[in-house]
């Protein structure tokens, strides 16, 4: 649905309001050491970034260089996704985000730090259906460890990929792309 010119120039003053604030994540940068009275938060990604989610308030928890440790008022922290960064041989970034359903809850601790595992691995996986003799349906996707949809980024990009399904002789039969989130 089109939004109307009324609702785009209004939107600049929306966004000075409080109502505007529930939507954004509030952002914690990594230090080197905890700070008194606070919980501390680990991950075993060199860069990347957690969005964490206490009751109504969210965070972006972002971790980057020699400051590997957050520190987060002691609670209940639900993890909702994530992002790892890394780069390759030639010098491109890639990244690897999740989406979908809400990751395990967190209890951080004053004065204790917890590490969370996050495993970038991936499952690529591909799947078909048919109805009788209708046409042959695949379905490819990327998914973490967990279960988790992730998507993959090289450059800013999203990495593409197909996956085709041929007869004996060389015809296509079906094709899909990666699907996303």
């Amino acid at each position: 649905m089109p939004i109307s010119r009324e609702v785009r120039s209004a939107l600049p003053d929306w966004l000075d309001t409080e109502a505007a604030n529930a939507f954004r994540a509030r952002l914690v940068r990594s230090e080197t050491e905890v700070a008194d009275g606070q919980a501390g938060l680990t991950v075993d990604i060199e860069a990347g970034s957690l969005l964490l989610r206490r009751g109504d308030v969210r965070y972006r928890v972002v971790f980057e260089g020699e400051a590997s440790a957050a520190s987060l008022a002691p609670g209940r922290y639900q993890l909702l996704g994530y992002r790892v960064r890394k780069t390759d041989e030639s010098g491109s970034d890639w990244f690897i985000s999740t989406t979908g359903a809400s990751g395990p809850e967190l209890l951080l601790r004053a004065g204790t730090t917890h590490n969370l595992e996050v495993d970038p691995g991936l499952d690529v996986k591909l799947s078909g259906s048919r109805k009788g003799i209708g046409p042959v349906n695949l379905r490819l996707s990327v998914t973490g460890d967990d279960g988790r949809l992730l998507t993959l980024y090289r450059e800013g990009k999203r990495v593409s990929a197909e996956a085709l399904l041929i007869d004996g002789e060389g015809r296509e039969l079906a094709r899909s792309g990666l699907e996303y989130g």
